[in-house]
């Protein structure tokens, strides 16, 4: 800018120099009376002075152009430069609409720039999620293929373990075969047995006749004596009905209702049984059996006079009392069964922990043979063991109902400890212990005991 003025300046003072110098030739060559290509004095000033002026112009111009290159651009391009101006302007024009239009993609873009990160989160949030998923189900087949191959191992022992079995069976078999020997033999003895039943039958009518003849009379005591003889038994005598027990801190009444409970469960045992209802409603009537005095009296009628006397020494008792209501004697189908109340204290028998019974058996010999060894130590030792400590045995019924609900589970435990046993292939020492206080109305049973299976010493 400071060079432009320069240059302004310096031209105004050229121009006026020229301008001064023309002035002064003119007058001079007027003055003079000089003429130029004949003209006259006046009219050669004239030229002198419009030569002068053209030359300023030219100097001027000379000297712009020879200076100033924006000028000299200006004067040999400048309209060129106008119209690429003009065009130029059109551009920018254009450029700017679509500088706006660009504008307004680019903020669309950049919303769907940010609705795709929107997504692309949700996309990394699922990726995450399948691929703790995918982690997890990985996890699982891990542990799957680890069951697998266990179960494959234990599919491997099963069946080494089922041929062994079938060895044991074979041997098993012939076992049989010589119990089957050694069953005819006892079916010889018990045939010879039977006819020293007989013998004995024939006197025992004989003297149930007498009795009757002595303790009966009318046509119906000879009846029932006839169809005692010649009849089936609904129930023996000392078979159990049912048994439970009482509190005797409770009131009489109470304990009257829970007697007669127990009397209400005994009859549906003894209808399912075949008994029928009498006419008290109920297919049982209590009796009283003297245990003082002349044994084996009974007392029979008064059912309410024998249940007060219950009643009674229940409620005088000083702990727990088991009721136990057993058949007094053998009763016939579509008969009232009579039946006892036998009171026991329901007092501590085994502590868990104390032993019951003990035993030596053969782990060599067969698994059948080892059942049986270990069935019969159960029928007879621990189950007298058990009498003698207090326990009161189930009577008169099927001994599997005292197991409970879970007989397969103290069967396969039956036979868990048959195959410990054979697995030794040695004598062993078994002893049973209880696994919890059992009392006087419990069962032995394999939930309540369990069985110690080592070599014998």
């Amino acid at each position: 800018m400071t060079y432009t003025i320069l240059f302004v300046i310096a031209l105004i003072l050229v121009s006026g120099f020229v301008a001064y110098f023309g002035d002064v030739l003119g007058r001079r060559m007027g003055k003079k009376r000089l003429t130029l290509f004949n003209l006259r004095p006046r009219h050669t000033a004239i030229v002198v002075t419009t030569i002068t002026g053209m030359l300023i112009s030219t100097l001027a111009l000379v000297t712009l152009v020879s200076v100033n290159s924006q000028f000299r651009r200006m004067l040999f391009t400048g309209e060129q430069i106008l119209a690429r101006n003009k065009a130029l302007s059109m551009a920018n024009a254009d450029l700017g609409q679509r500088s706006k239009m660009l504008r307004q993609q680019v903020a669309r873009q950049r919303g769907e720039l940010a609705d795709a990160k929107k997504e692309a989160a949700l996309a990394k949030a699922q990726r995450d999620r399948a691929e703790g998923v995918v982690a997890r189900l990985q996890r699982e087949i891990v542990v799957r293929q680890k069951q697998l191959a266990d179960l494959r191992r234990r599919t491997n022992a099963a069946e080494d373990e089922l041929n062994m079995r079938r060895g044991e069976v074979k041997l098993a078999q012939l076992d049989l075969r010589r119990a089957q020997e050694s069953l005819a033999r006892a079916s010889m003895e018990v045939a010879n047995a039977e006819k020293k039943l007989d013998a004995v039958r024939a006197r025992l009518e004989q003297t149930q006749a007498a009795l009757i003849e002595e303790s009966w009379t009318g046509g119906a005591a000879v009846d029932y004596a006839i169809r005692l003889r010649t009849t089936e038994l609904a129930f023996r005598q000392g078979d159990e009905l049912t048994r439970g027990i009482i509190n005797p801190a409770q009131s009489k009444f109470e304990i009257r209702i829970a007697v007669f409970n127990l009397l209400e469960l005994a009859s549906k045992r003894a209808i399912e049984g075949g008994a029928k209802a009498g006419d008290n409603g109920r297919a049982v009537n209590v009796i009283f059996r003297q245990t003082a005095g002349k044994e084996g009296a009974l007392f029979a009628g008064n059912e309410g006079k024998w249940i007060d006397m219950a009643v009674d020494k229940i409620a005088s008792s000083d702990s727990y009392v088991m009721v136990q209501v057993v058949c007094g004697m053998s009763s016939l189908p579509d008969a009232q069964v009579p039946v006892e109340l036998r009171l026991y204290l329901n007092g501590l028998v085994y502590k868990s922990g104390d032993e019951i019974a003990a035993v030596k058996i053969d782990g060599r010999e067969s698994e059948g043979y080892i059942l049986l060894a270990l069935n019969s130590f159960l029928q007879t030792d621990v189950s007298k063991a058990a009498v003698r400590a207090g326990v009161v045995p189930v009577s008169g019924q099927d001994p599997r109902n005292a197991l409970g609900p879970n007989r397969q589970a103290q069967a396969d435990e039956l036979l868990r400890i048959v195959a410990k046993i054979k697995s030794m292939n040695a004598p062993a020492s078994v002893t049973v212990y209880a696994t919890a206080d059992i009392r006087t109305a419990d069962s032995l049973n394999m939930t309540n005991t369990r069985f110690v299976a080592d070599k014998a010493q």
